[in-house]
This record gives structure tokens, C-alpha cells and sequence, in this order.
């Protein structure tokens, strides 16, 4: 216990969600979590494998997000211009494109992070650590800064 004390308790927890439906469980309690001005992070953001399964679930995602105020900051793969056209012309987000493509997209919000794989059988990583979430979130800006409208 004594040492325990020393070196401190790390509060890690991480866990994987597979599955559309795991998909819209991982978001949903991410919803549950925030509130009114809250800033969620989305850096890679493209439509996967499965575009119209994709577009449903971000869809209703976002039509939650609105009721609760939660502002979004998406930074799409320039790929994704144009695919998700509720998204992009929803009140809470704000979003910039960059050229970079990369198969994963990474969400942060408070001391959360999850890594999204769009694949036909979707998968999501996701640890609470605020540490992580704070380095994630130094990188979303540094990367918003170089990407365009």
C-alpha cells in the first residue's frame, strides 16, 4: 500500500468496442458524458468502407450532439469533402480538411480518447486517461492550424 501511494494509482482503463452497434455505444457514452459548449475532437474523419452505415450513425450522432449543445471540431481527410453533408452543415461543428489520409479517426473529449477503425466490421479502441486525452488534444490543434476550410 505503501508503495502504491508512492508512485501513485494510475487510473487507465481502456476497452474495445466492435460492431455498428459497438460503434453507437462508444458514441453514446460519450454524448452521456458531455455537456452544454463541450468540444469534441474528431481528427481523420472520412466516410470507411461502409459510407451509408457511416453517414446513419454520425448522422444521429450529431442530431444528439445538437440537442445537448456539444460542439464539434472535425478535422476530415480531404477524401471526405462533400460526404457527410448533415455534418457539415450542422450549428455545433466546425470543420477544416487536410490532405493527409489516414484509415483511423481519433475522438477526444475531456479525459477520453478512441480510435475508430471504419472498417465493414467496425472496431474502436478507447482509454480514459487524462494524460492521453490532454496529448491528443495538443495535437488536434497543432493540426487544425494547418488544415483548411
Amino acid at each position: 500500500l505503501k508503495l502504491k501511494q508512492i508512485i501513485g494509482v494510475d487510473e487507465t482503463e481502456a476497452e474495445i468496442f466492435r460492431g455498428w452497434k459497438g460503434m453507437e455505444t462508444v458514441f453514446n457514452e460519450g454524448i452521456k458524458l458531455m455537456g452544454k459548449d463541450d468540444i469534441w475532437y474528431v481528427f481523420g474523419a472520412y466516410a470507411g468502407e461502409d459510407r451509408e452505415k457511416t453517414d446513419i450513425l454520425i448522422t444521429k450522432i450529431i442530431k444528439k450532439c445538437e440537442k445537448k449543445k456539444i460542439k464539434w471540431k472535425i478535422i476530415y481527410n480531404e477524401s471526405a469533402r462533400g460526404t457527410f453533408q448533415y455534418e457539415q452543415q450542422s450549428p455545433i461543428t466546425e470543420n477544416r480538411f487536410l490532405a493527409q489520409e489516414t484509415p483511423a479517426t481519433i475522438n477526444t473529449y475531456k479525459d477520453i480518447t478512441f480510435i475508430a477503425l471504419w472498417t465493414k466490421n467496425p472496431i474502436a479502441f478507447r482509454v480514459r486517461n487524462q494524460k492521453v486525452a490532454d496529448s491528443f488534444s495538443a495535437y488536434f490543434k497543432f493540426m487544425w492550424n494547418l488544415a483548411k476550410p
